[in-house]
């Protein structure tokens, strides 16, 4: 099992998209939940394609060949760190 978090802001707290998926078989499970001050130091589908990063999510077979690619290189798992207080 392969897992990915987008951080999302525009809520009273962060929070990130999660998708947790098979590397084999595709099979996914996608879930919405508060960061609290947990922070992703990374996230490689962001820096890649910036504003049209929407455009991948609206394709789930896409996103997730994409994200197997960024598993494969070792961009992925992510790194989660504590978010300093007040930001």
């Amino acid at each position: 099992m392969r897992l990915y978090h987008h951080t999302k802001y525009g809520r009273s707290e962060p929070s990130w998209i999660n998708y947790l998926w098979c590397g084999d078989c595709h099979a996914y499970s996608s879930s919405f939940t508060g960061a609290g001050r947990k922070m992703v130091e990374s996230d490689p589908l962001l820096e890649q394609y910036g504003d049209r990063i929407s455009e991948v999510f609206d394709d789930p077979e896409r996103l997730l060949k994409i994200l197997d690619g960024y598993w494969k290189t070792g961009k992925l798992p992510q790194t989660i760190s504590r978010r300093p207080r007040g930001r």
